[in-house]
């Protein structure tokens, strides 16, 4: 059941249906007044709580929603719509957050049928988002009043939602939310390249999310630091330091993904990599699929003069012959429907360091 709480019981009133001549676009919600009845706040029973407020947006002027979360397992706003969004178009906006944070915008219908669409919002400076309706799809989490199986009816939008995906503490600031028509490029924060999906760019990865493993035997040590990427801001990297003893062996596992759930990499043909080393080094990639099952596979050397990609066709991961998880479905074809971990294991002995930045699985 959805908890309705606000932290100072603020409700925010929306202004509806006000028309801009900013790009030929409809505001829908423009954050300038503080009122009852037109927008709350939902989370768990564990201790989320969203504080709402108006602060200064990003144009002299314009209001800003300001959500200041602190996410336990969920928690997000809701805001009164009665809009037809039917045809081609897009929301646009722009945000910025405290702290690198994955932020669920949400429509939902009359009939409480809801579709989302994820955005990256990286950095405490304001980025513009573009999001064409196109990309909303049919949320994970559907109201228990939802009918199964139905589409969202798009003529009868109820409500715009936002909901933080990064458990923790963080402000985030949405300026006024438009309707642009026509046909526009979408603008997510995600690092877009065709045919290709980002399994880890290191910008979200926090302490839960990652762990080292060694043999345990030969005083093979390992470590990853998280380090500000400065050729980007918002970014982050990996930065890797080991010393692998003679038949020793470390590594990393890391999570596959933004957030925890797994990733479909069904019809994946290439596993890059971007790594900056100052000499020669070999790599070992390893993950378990869907049936829990694990596979690896040698990735080429790098070249040792700075950043380079890596890559390694698919079809060259094999089972791992020196081991199988105990829950592993042994026999079975391979599945990458959810991929949830991978592994960087380096194998080129002594005391070595690297720095990596993207991983990507290419279709």
């Amino acid at each position: 059941m959805i908890q309705f709480n606000l932290k100072n019981r603020l409700i925010l009133a929306l202004g509806l249906w006000l028309t801009a001549a900013w790009c030929g676009a409809k505001v829908l919600q423009d954050w300038t007044s503080i009122g009852p009845g037109f927008a709350g706040a939902f989370a768990d029973k564990d201790g989320s709580t969203l504080d709402l407020s108006t602060a200064p947006g990003p144009v002299p002027g314009e209001k800003a929603l300001s959500i200041k979360a602190h996410i336990v397992n969920w928690a997000g706003l809701w805001s009164a719509l009665d809009m037809d969004l039917s045809g081609k178009g897009a929301l646009r906006f722009m945000a910025k957050s405290s702290r690198p944070q994955i932020l669920e915008v949400g429509l939902m219908d009359r009939n409480k049928v809801k579709y989302t669409v994820e955005i990256r919002v990286r950095a405490d400076n304001w980025k513009e988002f573009v999001l064409p309706l196109s990309l909303f799809r049919k949320g994970a989490y559907q109201m228990t009043e939802a009918p199964l199986d139905q589409t969202l009816d798009w003529p009868q939008i109820r409500t715009l939602q936002f909901q933080p995906q990064i458990r923790g503490d963080s402000t985030l600031l949405v300026g006024p939310v438009s309707l642009q028509k026509g046909k526009v490029k979408a603008e997510t924060g995600v690092p877009e390249e065709k045919n290709t999906l980002l399994v880890q760019d290191f910008a979200f990865l926090d302490k839960t999310a990652y762990g080292p493993y060694t043999d345990g035997k030969t005083s093979t040590t390992i470590q990853l630091t998280l380090e500000k990427d400065p050729q980007e801001e918002g970014a982050q990297l990996a930065h890797f330091q080991y010393d692998l003893k003679a038949k020793g062996w470390a590594g990393y596992w890391m999570r596959a993904g933004d957030v925890w759930g797994g990733q479909d990499w069904n019809g994946a043909k290439a596993f890059t990599l971007k790594v900056s080393a100052s000499e020669p080094l070999k790599f070992q990639i390893g993950f378990n699929d869907t049936n829990q099952n694990a596979y690896v596979a040698e990735i080429a050397a790098t070249r040792g003069n700075g950043w380079e990609k890596l890559s390694i066709p698919f079809s060259q991961f094999k089972l791992n012959p020196y081991y199988q998880p105990p829950g592993a479905k042994k026999g079975l074809p391979q599945d990458l429907s959810n991929v949830e971990t991978i592994n960087i294991a380096p194998e080129t002995e002594g005391r070595h360091d690297f720095q990596a930045k993207e991983i990507v699985i290419e279709r």
